[in-house]
């Protein structure tokens, strides 16, 4: 299932990602191909735009990383404490080793509050989150 604008209910687009809350209740967030990292005020839009979408009711949340995305450590720690108060799991699609390792590494530093797992395709990333609506 890929996303299909008829699945979309609403769209926030940003500088550097489009975040659809689609009609299955799940929010995807497609950081754009260029994007290398993200700051905290990018964070911080990430945050409001999710907020925006899902009226302050956490959801599940389906990131497809087609290339690693860098934080440091300031962007970790926010990322942990903003965005786990708005969503209820993380299922993230990758294609590329590195990214499993960085994900990996992630989960294990700094223990997010929900669960964040990782995917070889967009359908299994789905079937796992719809059970954290």
């Amino acid at each position: 299932m890929t996303t299909q604008k008829k699945n979309i209910l609403k769209t926030v687009e940003l500088d550097f990602a489009t975040i659809h809350l689609m009609k299955n209740g799940v929010l995807y967030f497609l950081p754009f191909t260029h994007v290398v990292g993200l700051n905290t005020k990018q964070i911080e839009e990430i945050y409001q735009a999710v907020i925006l979408l899902t009226k302050e009711k956490p959801t599940p949340l389906y990131v497809d990383l087609k290339t690693h995305i860098r934080l440091n450590g300031d962007e970790k720690s926010l990322v942990v404490s903003k965005l786990a108060s708005c969503i209820t799991a993380c299922g993230i699609k990758e294609n590329n080793v590195i990214i499993r390792y960085v994900v990996h590494a992630f989960n294990h530093l700094y223990k997010p509050a929900v669960p964040i797992k990782m995917f070889k395709t967009e359908d299994e990333a789905l079937e796992w989150l719809i059970t954290y609506k």
